[in-house]
Order: C-alpha cells, then sequence, then structure tokens
C-alpha cells in the first residue's frame, strides 16, 4: 500500500466516508481497466 493513499484512505475515514477502501494499485492500472467500479 502507498503511503499517499493510506493517508488519504485514513483521512476520509476519519472525515466520516465509511465505504472507503485502498486500492494496492495505481490509478492508471484501475483506470485502463474497463470492469473495475468508478462512481460518477
Amino acid at each position: 500500500m502507498g503511503i499517499r493513499s493510506g493517508y488519504v484512505t485514513s483521512v476520509l475515514r476519519a472525515v466520516g466516508f465509511e465505504r472507503v477502501r485502498n486500492y494496492e494499485g495505481s490509478i492508471y492500472e484501475w483506470g485502463g481497466n474497463e470492469d473495475m467500479p468508478i462512481e460518477k
């Protein structure tokens, strides 16, 4: 897990977002796969 993504995940949970998960890959890997969910 990356430091930056772990920090963002912790902050989002601290301010009340309960459905936050940390993805171990990069945002580019996530965005390049059309099967991955993206909330719009």
